[in-house]
């Protein structure tokens, strides 16, 4: 989906035409649901959190911004319920950069890039995302997973 046609479904959307946010529904349930997944860490929580992203956006489709791009504005707003989800239940971001044992060690110069991707444990990436804070953790995601530039990402 390019641009014009987003902001021809976000138009249909202002105009009352539920089937149109339908639409953007199904493009970004799949990118959501995995933001709220890494942040809770359980799949009932994620699929309410995913759930009450894409009601809190509907319900703020007014003050979107004509224009824009969509996904990093949704996006903003389900790492806003995720951080206060991650608040309500008294957890705190996982902050500290302890890479799991033998992590660098594993990863040589002298390596080629299909040795170390063959070599690499995928334990030990998602440990070493986990070790991110969610900011750091999730421009990375939107960048090398969603491919977003670096401009919508500062946007988020």
């Amino acid at each position: 989906m390019d641009h014009d046609d987003e902001a021809q479904l976000i138009e249909d959307i202002l105009d009352g035409e539920a089937e149109a946010y339908a639409v953007l529904v199904r493009r970004y349930q799949g990118p959501i649901y995995a933001l709220m997944t890494r942040m809770c860490k359980n799949i009932e929580d994620a699929s309410d959190l995913t759930q009450e992203t894409f009601v809190v956006a509907y319900e703020k489709m007014d003050r979107f911004k004509n224009g824009s791009r969509f996904f990093p504005w949704l996006y903003t707003i389900g790492l806003n319920i995720g951080r206060d989800y991650l608040r309500k239940r008294g957890r705190a971001e996982v902050s500290s950069c302890d890479l799991p044992d033998g992590f660098i060690e594993n990863l040589s110069s002298e390596s080629s890039t299909d040795e170390v991707i063959n070599g690499i444990d995928s334990g030990l990436i998602l440990n070493a995302m986990d070790a991110l804070g969610i900011g750091t953790r999730e421009a990375l995601m939107l960048r090398y997973q969603q491919g977003m530039s670096i401009k919508d990402i500062s946007g988020v």
